[in-house]
């Protein structure tokens, strides 16, 4: 007997949506800031790997939890992304408000972008965790669930 496929909740495609784009600004972001890190004598390799091998496995962790309902995938998505912060949120308030407000001029672009990046993943992180979606996540596997 062939397993019927099942439709996600709209919760968990639009997880699905968000996360992708939050994901393709972060790619953006290296994009703009590649020019200027080559300049500086960066290598292109350098630069790029990191956020490629990043970006395949974040890739990899929310496809896992949209289209394969793998529970664990949305907790490591959520565990990196508090982790992620807690590194991120003393740095900012460690600067001067001064550095601060000339760094967001010098690189507004890019800070706009991981700024709009951020909270795309927090609403993504949101659907993901809504109770609409946990049904697909926590589904028997025996049988197809009831209409």
């Amino acid at each position: 007997m062939v397993q019927e496929s099942f439709t996600p909740p709209e919760t968990v495609v639009k997880f699905e949506k968000l996360m992708v784009t939050s994901l393709g600004l972060g790619i953006l972001n290296v994009v703009i800031v590649l020019p200027m890190a080559i300049q500086h004598g960066a290598s292109v390799s350098s630069i790029g790997l990191r956020p490629t091998i990043r970006f395949a496995i974040l890739l990899c962790l929310v496809l896992l939890a949209s289209r394969k309902q793998k529970n664990f995938p949305r907790w490591t998505l959520l565990a990196l992304f508090v982790l992620n912060s807690l590194v991120a949120i003393p740095l900012i308030f460690s600067m001067r408000m001064h550095d601060f407000v000339n760094l967001y001029r010098l690189y507004f672009l890019q800070t706009g972008i991981s700024m709009a990046g951020t909270m795309i993943e927090i609403l993504a992180l949101y659907f993901v965790f809504a109770p609409l979606s946990q049904p697909w996540f926590h589904r028997n596997d025996t049988a197809p669930p009831s209409p």
